[in-house]
């Protein structure tokens, strides 16, 4: 549609310009001018060229490869955008789990030091309530990254069709 339509306008213009036009030659410098621009202006007559059908369907064609090549390389970019924050959540899945690993590990190396009487027993509660912190901080990084996944993954297979 905005073919047709750049044509008209392209093909309006040259016909407001058809008709006279003036060639000048001031200070050594050749220009041109719907008005006589100098005393000894030559006067030219312009002639616009109307496009031709062919010429119009060309330009058409042209411009639907042009607008389908654009949504192509829309959807690359975005296809690759998606991938590359996929692999982002993936990592950040990964680092979760290993920090989460890490810290509980050091948590069970607390507990082996805990006396067998009272006091030990209320260490291990208190270590034991600090794992499930660590355990449940963790989960739900590792949950929120893993629904951004799915999430993206099901915008990259929609692409993909």
């Amino acid at each position: 549609m905005k073919g047709p339509l750049m044509l008209g306008m392209i093909a309006a213009l040259f016909a407001s310009q058809a008709g006279a036009a003036y060639k000048c030659v001031v200070d050594g410098k050749t220009t041109f001018s719907q008005t006589r621009c100098a005393p000894e202006a030559e006067k030219m007559e312009l002639k616009a060229r109307q496009p031709s059908e062919t010429d119009i369907q060309n330009a058409e064609t042209r411009a639907e490869e042009i607008k389908d090549q654009i949504t192509k390389n829309k959807v690359q970019r975005d296809t690759r955008k998606i991938k590359y924050r996929i692999s982002e959540l993936e990592r950040d899945v990964s680092r979760y789990q290993r920090s989460m690993d890490a810290e509980l590990e050091i948590i069970r190396l607390k507990k082996t030091q805990a006396n067998n009487n009272l006091a030990g027993a209320t260490y291990e509660q208190a270590l034991a309530t600090e794992m499930k912190a660590v355990i449940d901080n963790y989960s739900s990084k590792i949950s929120d990254a893993r629904d951004q996944i799915k999430e993206l993954r099901g915008q990259l297979s929609g692409l993909t069709q």
